[in-house]
């Protein structure tokens, strides 16, 4: 009994520790750096709320707010700080626009693949949806979050083969047309 109580301490203990990552530093989101800026402990209170207006006026476009973002550090000394957060933020979004391109790029193979395992018949409904899932496991997040955004309004047309058809499907689409425009 005292072994028990000793390990789930300890396992508790273990999971509590956040895997080694610094709280602090982490969003409280999961994607991009965090929404409150580590420079906010360097500022009063009336200062976070000046920041805060700018960066969510609606009114301003965005280089406006960068620049005021820049203005703001410097009358509160904290420009490097600001100046590293603005960079952060830039590389975040330069890599997730990446990710995405890569993502858009592979959609149309990933949706074929999707096709086959509802196509196969030889397969059961529980092995289709196991198929499925692993596929949906290997994928990036940003595919995975593409496929899942784009599945549910192509459904129909990927159970008919009608999305992303082949290079064949649309040479012949193609003669088809030209010989109705000779016709003429």
């Amino acid at each position: 009994m005292k072994s028990f109580v000793l390990f789930s301490l300890f396992a508790c203990a273990l999971t509590s520790m956040g895997n080694g990552v610094d709280s602090s530093k982490r969003s409280g989101f999961r994607h991009g750096p965090g929404h409150r800026p580590l420079f906010f402990d360097k500022v009063a209170l009336a200062a976070r709320e000046q920041y805060v207006d700018n960066m969510f006026d609606v009114e301003k476009p965005r280089y406006q707010i960068i620049e005021d973002e820049l203005e703001w550090g410097k009358t509160n000394g904290i420009e490097e700080d600001v100046r590293d957060f603005q960079k952060a933020r830039a590389d975040f979004y330069n890599d997730h626009g990446d990710k995405v391109t890569k993502a858009i790029k592979k959609l149309p193979e990933t949706y074929v693949k999707m096709r086959s395992y509802f196509k196969d018949l030889s397969l059961s409904h529980t092995e289709r949806e196991r198929a499925i899932h692993r596929l949906f496991k290997s994928m990036t997040p940003e595919l995975r979050a593409l496929m899942q955004a784009t599945r549910a309004f192509n459904i129909d047309k990927l159970a008919n083969g009608d999305l992303f058809p082949s290079h064949k499907r649309r040479q012949a689409m193609r003669e088809t047309l030209l010989k109705d425009d000779q016709s003429l």
